[in-house]
């Protein structure tokens, strides 16, 4: 008869429990701290990932207000694809909507951003002149060496274009834009 870890962790009583997964817990974050990175840059790194996640988000729930049913679809995109269905759904405005030219250059300002960050996520760790550890983003897009002051640029950038989307969502002045001819 097989018994899981789950089980035989159920078995023992709660403070050798604690202390063995404590212990667990330990070597991982040991492991973890053997790739270098100062704390600085992965720091700038988190918030570049956070602030992109949370301007995608509101980008999904405009399309939802400009294409109803698009949260369900969205879930199956990347990035850039989600960019293309904005873009697209905000061309289909009528020139008369008042939202629409905050939308167009909203939605411009996305699709750079989509590419930085694809070019943040798809670097490469490399060691630069100085010796510190970071991503070096180098293919047909071109190169670029993301340092902190780059990422937090980045971050800046997606913080303004999330609060511009979340002014749009939650301003009342999509109430009657929608899409047409989705």
């Amino acid at each position: 008869m097989k018994v899981s870890l789950d089980e035989m962790m159920a078995e023992l009583e709660p403070e050798r429990r604690q202390r063995i997964e404590d212990s667990a817990a330990a070597v991982i974050v040991e492991q973890s701290e053997r790739i270098p990175a100062a704390d600085e840059y992965l720091r700038a790194l988190g918030r570049a990932t956070y602030n992109f996640a949370y301007l995608e988000q509101g980008i999904v729930h405009l399309m939802e207000t400009l294409q109803p049913g698009f949260l369900k679809e969205a879930s199956g995109k990347t990035a850039g694809q989600i960019s293309n269905c904005f873009s697209k759904a905000v061309e289909l405005l009528e020139d008369t909507q008042s939202c629409k030219v905050r939308l167009q250059t909203l939605a411009k300002y996305f699709i750079q951003i989509v590419d930085d960050r694809n070019s943040l996520m798809h670097g490469n760790p490399h060691t630069a002149q100085m010796g510190e550890q970071r991503l070096l983003y180098d293919d047909r897009h071109g190169r670029r060496d993301w340092t902190v002051e780059s990422i937090v640029q980045f971050s800046s950038r997606t913080a303004t274009a999330s609060i511009e989307a979340g002014d749009l969502l939650h301003g009342g002045l999509l109430q009657h834009c929608r899409a047409a001819n989705l």
